[in-house]
């Protein structure tokens, strides 16, 4: 016997899954959040850039996450297409947040 000692990797496949899921509800929910402070701000201060920022980071940020999660759980999407799927998504979010802040 040369002492090699068999382990199991579920528990610790198992803490990453969960820590992964972890961090993106916790980046959709922030994402959300700053997408609701920049409402509240936009009806209290009449600026127009606040929700339109607050959109383009909701879209470069925390939709892409959602939108992967989605895709690649409940339907048979493949890599390829949900790859661009979440890249356009992100592309669309900084070019908000390009437009609000030459444009405002």
């Amino acid at each position: 016997m040369t002492g090699l000692v068999l382990q199991s990797t579920a528990g610790s496949a198992t803490m990453l899954s969960l820590l992964t899921f972890l961090g993106i509800l916790v980046s959709v929910v922030l994402s959300v959040v700053i997408l609701v402070k920049g409402i509240q701000g936009y009806s209290q201060t009449g600026d127009v850039a606040l929700p339109g920022l607050a959109a383009g980071i909701l879209l470069l940020s925390g939709a892409p996450l959602l939108l992967n999660v989605l895709l690649t759980s409940l339907t048979g999407t493949g890599l390829g297409t949900v790859t661009v799927l979440t890249n356009l998504t992100q592309l669309l979010g900084l070019a908000l947040i390009t437009y609000v802040i030459y444009h405002t």
